[in-house]
């Protein structure tokens, strides 16, 4: 492009002797703060992993569970829990990768080092972000001289009753299964009444839209609690015999039925 081509474009031409420059910074510096932070967390978490195993391993050793596999599990897990030094290391030799590039004034390699350095450094950071966590929650199962852990995780309480909980948990397989079929139903059918045409319909589409808006606004355990509780005591004929497990689906199907006769409500007015 000549200087004339320039001028007719509006571009602004070279002036003689003057060379254009691209101004690219300087030499990158390596990233020594970012770098010592990941270390400082590396540190302190896996501190924290070890005090926590040892902790774990004494409070088993206390129960009916002793035996050599704890300390070999315990030894396990605290290798494991090394595994957040690797990202560390990387770090650390792109870190000297910085320092040899600069050495050798090669700006690109010592670019590229130096984003593979702190790619690695918050990499680690995210790893030892993640293994707190979990530190924190087996600490929180381990307050209290194990009181939490007792509480909740008593194993052998949990196989003592695990035969009843199945037991419960078919029955809610059951009730799941029957609610869901009329559910399905009767969702359809309060859909289709807020639809009613004309002003005949018009009393259909208030109790329909007015029956949502009240189920879909009650919680579930208070509808459970009022039907399962509640017609018992009516002494409706028919009612006041039904089983349990009936109660407890006739609630579901009222609640879940106004939140599912929504979903087809916007699904239909989607379509039209």
């Amino acid at each position: 492009m000549n200087s004339a081509t320039q001028q007719s474009a509006g571009l602004p031409s070279p002036v003689a002797g003057q060379e254009r420059r691209l101004n690219i910074g300087g030499m990158p510096k390596v990233p020594l703060m970012l770098f010592l932070f990941a270390l400082a967390g590396v540190i302190l978490v896996v501190a924290a992993s070890w005090y926590t195993l040892q902790s774990l391993r004494e409070a088993l050793r206390g129960s009916a569970w002793d035996g050599w596999w704890i300390t070999a599990g315990a030894g396990v897990l605290a290798l494991a829990s090394l595994a957040v030094v690797r990202p560390l290391w990387r770090a650390f030799q792109r870190c000297r990768g910085v320092r040899a590039a600069a050495g050798r004034m090669d700006i690109v390699a010592a670019r590229i080092e130096r984003s593979d350095a702190c790619v690695q450094s918050w990499i680690a950071l995210g790893h030892t972000l993640a293994q707190f966590l979990v530190v924190l929650g087996f600490q929180f199962l381990l307050a209290n001289n194990q009181a939490v852990a007792k509480t909740f995780f008593l194993v052998p309480l949990i196989v003592k009753t695990f035969p009843l909980v199945l037991d419960a948990f078919w029955v809610n397989v059951k009730i799941f299964l029957i609610a869901e079929m009329l559910v399905l139903v009767w969702g359809l059918i309060v859909a289709l009444a807020m639809f009613a045409p004309g002003a005949a319909g018009k009393p259909l589409r208030f109790i329909a839209t007015a029956y949502v808006d009240v189920f879909r606004s009650i919680p579930a355990v208070l509808v459970i609690y009022l039907v399962g509780f509640g017609l018992p005591l009516t002494g409706v004929p028919i009612l006041k015999d039904l089983s349990l497990t009936t109660y407890v689906v006739i609630a579901l199907t009222l609640t879940v039925g106004a939140y599912v006769a929504e979903i087809y409500r916007a699904g239909i007015q989607s379509v039209h």
